[in-house]
């Protein structure tokens, strides 16, 4: 009863693994300018003290120089945590694929059924409020049922697919 649950767990941590790693090879200039905006943002930080205090008085420059900092402190938190984010959504779609996989029996296209419910953003919604579409951007991630039914549907299938 445990060799099914630790086959899905093992298969979620190669995919994350092997996802993590490749990402920055495959990726080479989102990776630096990653990098770069990272340090011009430390490059500013230093010398934002200096540039407040040549446009405004000494009093201004230090609220200015501080309340540059707190948002520099929050930018680079808010990136932290959307690779974490990206990293536990990487590993629940490689959960649900694998444990879809196990559960259909075996069947090749439950895992890319069941990936439709985790991997795609839902479709942009009217927002009647201010007369316009919301995009994408605006839900990074689809509703929980998403996953539940194409799981669901991917399983029926697999064992579907089986029984003939």
């Amino acid at each position: 009863a445990l060799a099914p649950a630790a086959a899905v767990l093992v298969t979620a941590t190669l995919v994350v693994a092997f996802e993590t790693a490749t990402a920055s090879v495959l990726q080479p200039e989102a990776v630096a300018r990653a990098r770069a905006t990272e340090e011009a943002l430390e490059a500013a930080r230093e010398k934002a003290g200096l540039f407040f205090a040549l446009e405004a008085p000494p009093e201004e420059a230090r609220r200015r120089a501080v309340a540059f900092e707190a948002e520099a402190k929050r930018w680079k938190l808010a990136r932290e945590e959307a690779a974490r984010r990206d990293t536990v959504a990487s590993a629940l779609r490689a959960t649900v694929a694998a444990s879809v996989f196990a559960a259909s029996g075996g069947c090749l296209l439950a895992p890319v059924v069941a990936g439709l419910g985790v991997a795609f953003d839902p479709l942009p919604l009217w927002d009647r409020a201010r007369g316009q579409w919301e995009g994408l951007s605006a839900h990074p991630t689809p509703p929980i049922e998403w996953a539940a039914y194409f799981s669901l549907c991917a399983v029926a299938c697999g064992c579907a697919s089986v029984l003939w």
